[in-house]
């Protein structure tokens, strides 16, 4: 009498049930157990498995930038001005809100990070007057 063979987990060793578990993804031949305990036997085999590559996010390239939020940004590095009123014409609102948002805290990083504190006193003194007198034109 032959003994019939006994599939296992590839990865927690546990004995499989009927259906011989779940095969691997990446097509290394390993059987995985369907156990609900976490982290799930597949999730962990795969970081182990020799097949299993991911797929990576493309890397955007300009023609995908110029249609979103950073594609201001791309064409103001650039220094391209009528690249960045392209780009701000096709900003919803809320990636135009956010892009200012950005734009303001990046810049005052920048500021921050290569000014004196004095001198960045009067760099707020500057644009404190700056906008008293857009108050003032504006009334």
């Amino acid at each position: 009498m032959t003994r019939r063979a006994r599939y296992r987990c590839a990865v927690c060793d546990r004995p499989l049930k009927s259906g011989r578990g779940r095969p691997c993804i990446g097509d290394c031949g390993a059987r995985l157990c369907r156990t609900p305990r976490l982290p799930h036997c597949t999730d962990v085999h795969a970081s182990q498995c020799p097949n299993y590559k991911p797929e990576e996010p493309p890397v955007p390239t300009d023609a995908d930038c110029i249609s979103s939020a950073y594609g201001v940004v791309v064409a103001a590095i650039r220094d391209d001005i009528d690249g960045v009123m392209a780009a701000f014409n096709d900003l919803t609102p809320e990636e135009t809100t956010a892009l200012a948002t950005a734009s303001v805290l990046g810049l005052a990083i920048v500021i921050r990070n290569n000014f004196e504190a004095s001198s960045i006193d009067d760099l707020v003194a500057a644009v404190q007057a700056c906008a008293a007198e857009d108050a003032a034109e504006a009334a």
